[in-house]
């Protein structure tokens, strides 16, 4: 994304409108319309950085999870976050056109979180491991089972058996020391 502080405020006003859209209901068949006049952004600067309602929706979770990255201290933390925005994308997870963009999303996050601590994994075992972990987290959105600590552990615990390392060696890395996954 540019560093140019009016295309940030832009980018973020739009992917804001768009979560509001979501929870109230809206689907992804709110209007670009709608979109940018609740943004306060022209059509025009919609298509400037954004091809489609779903770019928007993977482009504003992704700010979402880097916030959260940088903030959160764990990756229960991560979790028990993304379950306070159930109602905005969690709720919406049946929906075709959502839930592609939601698991890639946070498929390509888990990946870059893996390669960034072990460069030297197999890629397609990291993968599996990021896709996986996403199957686990898109399911205990939809219907959480056990409490975020829990899921937080499982998905360590699987990730790391996926890809041949010590549970403690997967982190996730964060603004200060890692934290662990």
């Amino acid at each position: 994304m540019s560093r140019d502080i009016r295309v940030q405020r832009s980018c973020q006003a739009l992917g804001d409108a768009l979560m509001a859209a979501l929870a109230d209901g809206e689907g992804l068949e709110v209007t670009i319309s709608a979109l940018c006049a609740r943004a306060g952004v022209s059509r025009p600067t919609f298509y400037q950085h954004f091809d489609s309602v779903e770019d928007l929706l993977a482009a504003a979770m992704r700010r979402r999870l880097d916030d959260l990255d940088a903030t959160a201290g764990s990756f229960a933390e991560v979790l028990r976050s993304l379950a306070r925005d159930r109602a905005t994308y969690g709720a919406h997870l049946d929906d075709v056109r959502i839930l592609p963009t939601v698991a890639l999303t946070l498929t390509e996050w888990a990946m870059e979180r893996i390669r960034a601590q072990h460069p030297g994994l197999d890629p397609a075992a990291v993968e599996f491991a990021a896709a996986g972990a996403t199957r686990l987290l898109i399911g205990w959105l939809r219907q959480p089972v056990r409490d975020a600590e829990e899921t937080a552990e499982l998905i360590r615990t699987l990730a790391s058996r996926t890809l041949g390392i010590d549970e403690a060696d997967l982190t996730m890395p964060a603004a200060g020391p890692p934290a662990r996954v």
